[in-house]
């Protein structure tokens, strides 16, 4: 995981968000373990947009929209390594309609 300083100016919201996606990442390993199937594979996270003033959105909602935001990329990482190992896909459609390829997956 990076947060830059671009993004995030203090060191404060820069672990915050590294707990966050460090969470989420912990509660999907199991899922993206078995659909990985024998291959390594390496997942890299980073903050692309700048971290939001507290006037423009509270540290909680921060909070939820970046773990809602992470899970649905996790889902996507999942969903692709279930495709690329051969196993049935679970849970629906890709959310993201089947946009992004398969080394890069972008929201």
């Amino acid at each position: 995981m990076t947060v830059g300083k671009r993004n995030a100016r203090h060191a404060v919201q820069r672990n915050l968000v590294k707990r966050v996606l460090r969470e989420a990442m912990r509660l999907a390993a199991p899922g993206l373990e078995g659909a990985a199937v024998g291959s390594a594979v390496d997942i890299v996270m980073r903050l692309k947009a700048p971290f939001p003033a507290p006037a423009v959105m509270t540290l909680r909602l921060f909070k939820q929209a970046l773990r809602a935001e992470a899970d649905v990329l996790l889902g996507l990482v999942r969903v692709r390594l279930a495709e690329g190992a051969g196993l049935p896909e679970s849970r629906g459609a890709d959310p993201a309609g089947g946009a992004a390829d398969r080394r890069t997956i972008t929201r």
